[in-house]
């Protein structure tokens, strides 16, 4: 990457920008099998994301030179090979499905990448509160409650969110909505998908629901900003 080497072992990934002249060279030994998985984003989709995170961020991932590497889980691995072998599969579904799926593992990528390269506020987070934040921008787990999402959490409930609120000033229900308000922009510029069935994904119980939220956020309902971004 950039003229320089670098070796990656299973689970390592890289963010590799426009700007990056980079190769990828085999450097296990002859006949041992190995992986290598390349997910492609427009620049549009990444822009956004990054805007969850901080809008002024994408300008100093374009301009760093290191490389941004980072590492993930065994499950995020697992995670992985699941999506792909999902979108490989003969066709049964719309193909919308199969962007949606790709769409969230990207994201939870970008989300793991960003958190440690640029968030030193993130890095001083305790351990379990890092890992519900990435939770909480998971797009498979819009649908669940946040009781579902802090079992595993040792600590109670009332506990965890005066620790949220210290640490990321807001409440964790205004943060989780401000996260699918981001998904739902994306998703009413960017699909067919109805807004019903956007509600729906996001895990709202109606659509009204999601309205007044859209509405909060962006100061226009989904269909007022699809109208105006289709012109």
């Amino acid at each position: 990457i950039n003229g320089e080497r670098y070796l990656m072992r299973a689970g390592d990934c890289c963010l590799i920008r426009p700007a990056d002249c980079h190769c990828l060279e085999v450097a296990t030994p002859e006949g041992n099998p190995f992986l290598n998985v390349n997910f492609m984003v427009k620049p549009a989709f990444f822009e956004r994301v990054t805007q969850v995170f901080d809008p002024s961020l994408l300008p100093e991932i374009l301009q760093i030179r290191a490389p941004l590497g980072f590492s993930v889980s065994t499950v995020t691995l697992s995670e992985i090979e699941k999506t792909c072998l999902y979108i490989q599969k003969p066709v049964t579904q719309p193909a919308r499905a199969d962007v949606m799926v790709c769409m969230a593992m990207v994201t939870k990528l970008i989300s793991e990448c960003l958190q440690s390269h640029f968030s030193e506020a993130h890095n001083a987070y305790p351990a379990w509160l890092q890992n519900f934040i990435l939770l909480l921008h998971d797009p498979t787990n819009f649908q669940k409650n946040l009781s579902e999402l802090t079992v595993g959490i040792p600590y109670s409930y009332s506990y965890i969110q005066r620790q949220f609120r210290e640490y990321l000033g807001t409440p964790i229900v205004a943060y989780r909505n401000s996260v699918k308000m981001a998904s739902a922009k994306n998703l009413v510029t960017n699909t067919q998908m109805s807004v019903s069935e956007i509600a729906f994904y996001l895990g709202f119980d109606s659509v009204a629901h999601l309205n007044h939220l859209f509405r909060k956020a962006y100061g226009h309902s989904p269909l007022e900003l699809r109208r105006a971004s289709h012109r």
